[in-house]
């Protein structure tokens, strides 16, 4: 029972983390576009530290990356991963 609860709390840390990497990343790239290439191996780095931080950090990327349109959350900038 134990090993289960572990493998399902590693399923959502990770693919918390790679949501909100898609996110922090792609916040990075499109809200600065005039320095989005000179700026990509530092942003992408900053998000994948982020994305170490899981859950608690994919909420801080919906607060930050989000706004609230007709009672529904949208993303402010499109996910990147690459």
């Amino acid at each position: 029972m134990n090993t289960l609860i572990l493998i399902v709390i590693a399923i959502i840390w990770i693919a918390s983390g790679i949501l909100s990497h898609g996110m922090y990343f792609g916040y990075f790239q499109y809200k600065y576009p005039r320095l989005a290439e000179e700026h990509y191996k530092q942003d992408m780095r900053d998000s994948i530290f982020f994305a170490l931080f899981g859950p608690i950090n994919l909420i801080a990327a919906l607060l930050i990356t989000t706004k609230i349109e007709n009672r529904r959350l949208k993303l402010q900038y499109k996910l990147k991963f690459k």
